[in-house]
């Protein structure tokens, strides 16, 4: 009777693990797709709502399962130590600077932007099941922004140029060109890993699948987006040639480097940087550090930039509607490099670049770090965290084992 008992303990773990483990990768293939579309985690219920869903699916599922047990530490570890540590300074210094902790502005603009580096570096450190098959991430961040183009295709209105009424579509539906964009590149990083590790059959689907992104990306008002596309496809082309005939690279690479300044130089957008609002904006920032230079603190920071920028800068383009609001503090200084030593100072700076380069050091698969890499350190030279957890997202993809036994689209040890 005992050992009946126990069959039936045994079998119901069993059970519930798979259910765990089903509902854990279907609630993180959702998040990427609903963060393809958010400007930050907070942005909505749903996006919150997954998010714990997320959280909840991973731990029940290793108090259940006992992994940990049998835990072990590697090198690859420590860009995860350094996600964490990223999390942490934040309110330390707050702390230390005196700020308010509970303000709006450091909750939902500071600590909600940030929260992905909590929940991916605990991911990373204590690992994922082995049977868990991260492809369908893949998968997801390749399919949703084909239907977010979809979806702006067909809510388009058509009153001026084609590359506008997208714009103001994409703007209406989902959000503005910086993170779609991200979330358009990094589709492209996705199917690479897709067209080198599967079948015939998924590379023809999303190869079809990928064409929408490649599209917006080239006819949408982005220069970033449209910069970092041709720089991602630059990596490829040089790692695919390195491994098949390297000294082709000796023409190709100078080739490249002129086709992309050209592209580059007749992007439309090209013709505004006389104007460039960024630099107004970063002139106030540059008087704050000299200020404080060890960091403001995230909400103190943020409310004297914003106050500042409001008071000696004509920013045109913040909307009404926001300026008299605490929306307003939304407004940042369009580079998450000046945004961390505002707030943080030096050791936080340090840390997001620890964040940023350790991967490329401790992990194989550099093409695609590299990519991934690429892609967010262009957009952080001209936006703050709100892209953050596809970032974090991506590089989970690619560095966290688990999928090697069933289709190996990564092969590194963490």
């Amino acid at each position: 009777m005992h050992s009946g008992y126990n069959v039936l303990y045994d079998m119901l773990k069993l059970r519930l693990l798979s259910l765990l483990r089903y509902g854990f990768l279907t609630s993180l293939t959702l998040l990427a797709m609903l963060w393809s579309v958010s400007l930050y985690i907070g942005d909505t219920y749903v996006n919150r709502i997954v998010m714990w869903c997320v959280a909840l699916f991973y731990f029940a599922e290793i108090v259940l399962s006992g992994r940990l047990k049998h835990w072990s530490w590697s090198n690859g570890k420590w860009t995860f130590v350094a996600f964490i540590a990223f999390f942490a300074i934040m309110p330390t210094v707050s702390l230390i600077a005196g700020g308010d902790m509970t303000s709006r502005i450091f909750v939902r603009y500071g600590l909600e932007q940030r929260y992905s580096f909590l929940m991916f570096g605990l991911m990373g450190i204590l690992g994922l099941p082995e049977d868990i098959n991260l492809k369908w991430v893949a998968y997801g961040l390749v399919v949703f922004p084909a239907l977010m183009v979809i979806r702006i295709l067909s809510g388009m209105n058509m009153q001026t140029d084609f590359a506008s009424s997208f714009n103001d579509a994409r703007m209406h539906f989902f959000n503005d060109h910086m993170k779609a964009n991200a979330a358009f590149n990094l589709a492209l990083v996705a199917y690479a890993l897709i067209f080198v590790n599967g079948k015939l059959k998924e590379q023809l689907i999303f190869g079809i699948l990928t064409i929408p992104s490649f599209l917006a990306l080239c006819i949408t008002d982005g220069r970033i987006g449209f910069i970092t596309m041709l720089l991602t496809l630059m990596t490829f082309s040089i790692t695919s040639v390195w491994k098949w005939r390297r000294r082709m690279l000796y023409w190709l690479i100078p080739v490249m480097i002129l086709c992309i300044a050209g592209l580059v130089g007749s992007h439309p957008r090209m013709a505004w940087l006389q104007g460039e609002p960024r630099l107004k904006v970063w002139n106030v920032a540059f008087n704050m550090m000299e200020e404080k230079p060890l960091g403001w603190g995230f909400a103190e920071g943020r409310q004297t930039f914003v106050d500042r920028c409001f008071e000696t800068i004509d920013c045109w383009f913040v909307p009404d509607e926001i300026r008299n609001t605490d929306k307003k503090y939304m407004f940042h200084p369009h580079n998450a490099f000046i945004e961390e030593q505002l707030s943080d100072g030096p050791i936080g700076v340090l840390l997001f670049l620890a964040c940023l380069v350790l991967p490329l050091f401790l992990f194989r698969n550099r093409e695609y770090l590299f990519a991934v890499e690429l892609i967010y350190i262009v957009q952080y030279c001209f936006e703050v965290f709100y892209t953050v957890p596809p970032f974090c997202l991506a590089l989970l993809l690619l560095v966290i084992p688990g999928i090697r036994n069933q289709n190996p689209y990564v092969s590194n040890d963490v």
